[in-house]
């Protein structure tokens, strides 16, 4: 039931689960873990390399997110394509694109939030997917990758997740390598447990949860209309929201 998930160019998800669990949909995979459990990920085409598509080489990214915290502003639904087209998890579309209303002319705190809160509700589908499919969700999810840098980006996907996230002090997936051979002379858990070092819980912020919800809504809504997410899913992401 715990999970790691990586914010880098694409947004991948892996988690824990104690048996094999077949996706009827096709789409999470799952490796068997060295303990003998299994470990069912998930692999987008959504991620923060949507940003290096949007803005110009050389913009700063760090000052934007810094802006970011203190601005206001409705979002524009986003989907946060790291590719050209098509997406795999949480949903299969070929078809899928990115799109960002007027890319050129937006203030790009604007656009640096829209593209974020996207990537928020990325993840946040991705979770409806995985509760809908049988996997286990309802363990610790650590953050890794590159995306974990930011900490707009942290208190944001926290709050739309409305769970807390573990930030690790190594959070490059590189740690992973070293925790599968560290396994050789001892389990996994122990690794783990010698070798991972929290630096950081991030609790969502209850008083900002509406902004969070109410983009969701907008943004499942959108992928619904586009003919991208299924009626199954969509209701399945309006079930939890008012769960």
């Amino acid at each position: 039931g715990s999970w790691n998930s990586v914010l880098g160019t694409t947004l991948v998800l892996n988690g824990k689960s104690p048996s094999l669990i077949h996706d009827p949909g096709g789409i999470v995979y799952s490796h068997r873990s060295p303990d003998g459990e299994w470990l069912p990920g998930g692999a987008s085409s959504a991620g923060a390399g949507a940003f290096q598509r949007i803005f110009a080489a050389g913009t700063d990214l760090d000052v934007l997110s810094h802006q970011a915290e203190r601005h206001r502003g409705r979002p524009a639904p986003v989907y946060p394509l790291a590719s050209a087209s098509g997406e795999r998890f949480p949903f299969i579309a070929p078809d899928a694109t990115l799109s960002l209303p007027q890319a050129s002319a937006i203030d790009p705190v604007d656009a640096y939030r829209s593209v974020s809160f996207g990537l928020g509700a990325v993840e946040r589908l991705c979770f409806d997917y995985l509760g809908a499919a049988g996997f286990p969700i309802q363990g610790s999810v650590s953050l890794a990758g590159g995306g974990a840098r930011s900490g707009f980006l942290n208190g944001l996907r926290a709050t739309m997740l409305n769970r807390e996230l573990i930030v690790p002090e190594i959070a490059e997936p590189a740690i992973g390598m070293a925790l599968l051979v560290s396994t050789i002379e001892r389990s996994l858990s122990d690794a783990s447990r010698d070798m991972i070092r929290i630096a950081q819980r991030i609790d969502p912020d209850t008083s900002r949860r509406a902004e969070p919800d109410d983009y969701y809504a907008t943004f499942v809504a959108d992928l619904q209309a586009k003919g991208w997410l299924s009626s199954t899913l969509a209701h399945q992401a309006r079930r939890r929201m008012n769960a």
